[in-house]
């Protein structure tokens, strides 16, 4: 078990640094405030969703995130749900 709790933990911590660091001002911000607050406590589940949702373009999550186009299936996740209310009350 420490061995898949260590690879969770490195998980975590680039899941992090990646919401940190995408390039775009306002996403890194919207992310990276998200991830600190809500990465620690994700499980492989909600990490995962996670971890798609930060290899998406920055374009085009924020416009999922506006609700300028639709979200695609795969990505409407309890993760996206949580990041949008996020987004909601940090604006």
């Amino acid at each position: 078990m420490p061995d898949s709790d260590n690879t969770q933990d490195v998980r975590k911590k680039k899941a992090i640094w990646r919401a940190e660091h995408r390039g775009i001002r306002e996403m890194d911000l919207l992310m990276g405030t998200f991830a600190r607050r809500h990465v620690p406590d994700m499980d492989d589940v909600r990490l995962a969703e996670f971890e798609a949702l930060i290899a998406v373009p920055d374009p085009d999550l924020y416009d999922w995130l506006l609700g300028r186009v639709e979200v695609p299936p795969a990505f409407r996740t309890a993760t996206f749900e949580q990041l949008s209310r996020h987004r909601l009350q940090t604006s």
